[in-house]
């Protein structure tokens, strides 16, 4: 419900919020139903995410389209209201999140991700575009289909993968924070990591398979530096450092 209260909040007047509920049993149809009128919605039992994410491109009216989790927000109440001026003439304008770890993350428990101004192939061999602050035209669901529902966790990277690499469209990065991304769901999990790995693999191997051996070990590296950067802020090896045991790591 914080999703549709963050949009409802916005002080834009140009904005359609639709809501796509999979028929939840815990008062959201409710709650939807006191919003008539001002938002529109369906609550029904979906495929999934992309199922329901694919159901509201189809819905919307509006020449962009911006996708929020349910949980996640925009940043602030004027968030749409200053985003509005970078939008237009590209097909996806995408911003920056801030980032909320659950609870016994390694990470800090908020910090902020940016994105590359230069969107390249190697950015998309273990990383995507934010969809909680991407505004995408709408028409490219017209043009290039919808989000595939086969994937269960990436079917989002694989669409910005293709828009982006294969079919040339063309984007604008705006360095400033839209939307607030809490890394709770499925894609962010630890135990969902070999099926995200998986599902790259497969769409990889579909879509470019030239560069699949390139992607494998640049994914590794990446790994190998996640996990060299976790030990260095261990409390284990900042002992060692503090005793005069370890000089350089």
């Amino acid at each position: 419900m914080e999703s549709i209260l963050s949009a409802r909040r916005e002080k834009a007047t140009f904005i359609e919020v639709l809501v796509i509920d999979g028929g939840s049993t815990d008062g959201t149809r409710a709650f939807l139903a006191g919003l008539e009128g001002r938002v529109r919605w369906v609550s029904e039992p979906d495929a999934g995410v992309y199922d329901a994410m694919n159901k509201g491109a189809a819905m919307a009216r509006s020449e962009y389209v911006l996708f929020l989790n349910s949980g996640d927000h925009f940043a602030g109440p004027d968030s749409l209201t200053r985003a509005l001026p970078h939008i237009g003439g590209q097909d996806l304008c995408y911003f920056d999140l801030e980032i909320r770890e659950p609870a016994g993350s390694l990470r800090p428990s908020h910090w902020l991700k940016r994105y590359p101004d230069v969107l390249r192939f190697s950015h998309f061999v273990d990383d995507s575009l934010p969809h909680p602050a991407c505004f995408i035209r709408r028409s490219l669901f017209e043009r290039f289909g919808p989000y595939d529902e086969s994937l269960r966790i990436c079917a989002d990277w694989k669409a910005f993968m293709l828009w982006v690499c294969r079919h040339g469209c063309t984007y604008k990065h705006v360095p400033e924070v839209l939307s607030v991304f809490y890394a709770d769901g499925l894609s962010s999990r630890p135990d969902s990591r070999d099926r995200l790995l998986a599902e790259r693999e497969t769409v990889l191997r579909a879509e470019f398979p030239a560069f699949l051996d390139d992607a494998r070990e640049t994914d590794a590296i990446r790994e190998a530096a996640s996990q060299l950067d976790a030990l260095r802020r261990s409390k284990l090896i900042r002992l060692f450092q503090s005793a005069g045991l370890l000089w350089r790591f």
